[in-house]
């Protein structure tokens, strides 16, 4: 389901669960928890700077949570 009002991405953080590495931790992005479409990708990258950017890009854009699956498939292949 299509809203007619952007979304607003959330940055999420979590220990990271590959093994010898349970100390870092990883970024995310999530729809806020009372939006109907939940979308959560936990594991962005380690480094915070580039979560914080494509976090602004696709809220500034206004992606939809049936598009972002192939957002973050395209910006973590570059």
């Amino acid at each position: 389901m299509e809203h007619l009002h952007p979304i607003k991405y959330l940055m999420s953080s979590f220990k990271c669960k590959t093994h010898g590495a349970e100390d870092a931790t990883v970024y995310g992005i999530k729809t806020p928890d009372h939006h109907p479409d939940s979308v959560v990708f936990e594991d962005l990258g380690t480094n915070k700077e580039f979560v914080e950017s494509f976090l602004h890009l696709i809220n500034k854009e206004g992606v939809s949570p049936s598009q972002l699956l192939y957002v973050v498939e395209d910006c973590i292949a570059y």
